[in-house]
């Protein structure tokens, strides 16, 4: 039978943002002026710096000033962004293709860590386990365990359990 989520549980595991909630009209509206404003403080000077560039006879000259100096400097602007851009994208591509081949070919075929290591590791918890909580057999078959205060692990007891083994961290 398919199992029924209700809001606070989900509440609980998701994050909440008040801007979709329902409700909350001055905080949308206040979020909303501030973005509109960002965004009106990044276009109107783009705008307003490459209009003579880019539709020179439709402006008059009362409004835009631009001398052949200036337009130079935004041409030298837009080959230098434009080829910052193609170095950007050409580099994420090479390293994307170049970790997909890594991946590929090493991580998915080798073990990347010590097989005897952690062989050593396993065996040092299971020891430890047994100790503190009984047998492996005990501990799966078993319907109801509580655990005393005295069988809690400390804060560093498996970092000591393996330098004490020789299966350091």
């Amino acid at each position: 039978m398919k199992q029924n989520t209700k809001r606070r549980e989900v509440a609980k595991i998701l994050v909440e943002d008040r801007f979709f909630e329902k409700g909350h009209r001055k905080t949308k509206i206040i979020q909303s002026l501030v973005a509109l404003i960002g965004w009106v403080g990044i276009l109107v000077p783009l705008i307003w710096t490459s209009s003579p560039f880019l539709l020179p006879r439709h402006l008059t000259k009362r409004y835009h000033l631009m001398n052949g100096g200036e337009i130079s400097s935004i041409r030298l602007l837009f080959i230098f962004l434009a080829f910052t851009f193609l170095t950007i994208v050409i580099i994420y591509i090479t390293l994307t293709l170049f970790n997909n081949h890594r991946f590929n070919r090493t991580l998915r075929y080798k073990n990347t860590h010590n097989e005897a290591q952690l062989n050593k590791r396993r065996s040092l918890m299971n020891q430890a386990y047994s100790e503190r909580f009984g047998s492996e057999d005990f501990r799966l078959n078993v319907r109801y365990y509580s655990v005393s205060e005295e069988q809690n692990f400390d804060t560093s007891f498996i970092k000591n359990l393996y330098d004490d083994g020789g299966a350091k961290l």
